[in-house]
């Protein structure tokens, strides 16, 4: 079976934001769900925030749980898709690593574990906010 590969220039809503998108996550999903729902891969880097749902997120086979406070991040190429069990929404960003590149100059996307290491996982979950201040 082959996967689909998406390319950013799918999602681009204006032509001043050249290798970049961004929006919420549940206007994402109403756009875009022909496209989101079954495995694929992109060519782009992809950062997504949850800040509500529940679910899975499946990631070169291996799954993750969905959950608030959860920041998922995919490099070009990875197969994924999502499966929820209540309605998420939060924050998606893509961009490619030309943008990356073109504005910081010091520090390459290497660097960074999320995105080039297979020893660690391709997401960062944050602490929820006790609002007794603990």
């Amino acid at each position: 079976m082959k996967t689909t590969v998406l390319d950013i220039d799918q999602f681009k809503s204006s032509s001043l934001l050249n290798d970049f998108y961004v929006n919420t996550f549940s206007e994402h999903i109403k756009t875009n769900k022909r496209l989101i729902f079954t495995p694929h891969s992109h060519n782009f880097y992809l950062c997504v925030l949850f800040t509500q749902g529940t679910g899975v997120h499946d990631i070169d086979f291996n799954s993750y749980k969905i959950n608030p406070g959860k920041i998922f991040f995919l490099t070009p190429g990875q197969t994924h898709f999502w499966k929820f069990d209540s309605q998420p929404d939060g924050f998606i960003f893509f961009h490619s690593k030309e943008l990356y590149d073109m504005h910081y100059l010091a520090h390459k996307l290497r660097t960074f574990p999320f995105y080039y290491s297979y020893q660690n996982p391709p997401l960062l979950d944050l602490p929820q906010n006790d609002p007794r201040g603990k």
